[in-house]
C-alpha cells in the first residue's frame, strides 16, 4: 500500500523536518537551532522539480497541513531530542 505521506527529519545543521505529500515537498529548517530564524519552504515537484519557487505564502493552508503532519509523525529519539530544550540548543551525541 502506497503512503498517503512520506516524512523524515535531520538533527544536523540546526535540525530540519520535512514531508513528500502528493506534489508537495515541505521543508522546515532551523529547528533545533534557535539563533537562526526557522524556515520554511513548500515546492509543488510538478511544475517545479528544481524546488526553485519557494510557494510557502501563497499557501497557508497547505502549510498549516504539513504542521499537522510533523506534529502527528515526530517520534522522540532516545539519544537526543531534534527540538531545543528549554530555549537552549542542543547537542546531537553522535
Amino acid at each position: 500500500k502506497k503512503s498517503e505521506y512520506y516524512y523524515w527529519e535531520f538533527y544536523e545543521n540546526g535540525g530540519m523536518q520535512a514531508v513528500l505529500k502528493g506534489n508537495y515537498k515541505f521543508i522546515k529548517s532551523n529547528v533545533r537551532d534557535h539563533s537562526k530564524p526557522i524556515a520554511i519552504e513548500l515546492y509543488d515537484l510538478a511544475i517545479d522539480s528544481a524546488e526553485v519557487n519557494n510557494i510557502a505564502e501563497q499557501n497557508p493552508a497547505v502549510i498549516a497541513e504539513m504542521e499537522e503532519i510533523l506534529k502527528k509523525s515526530h517520534v522522540p529519539f532516545e539519544a537526543t531530542t531534534l527540538f531545543d530544550v528549554d530555549g537552549k540548543k542542543v547537542d546531537t551525541p553522535f
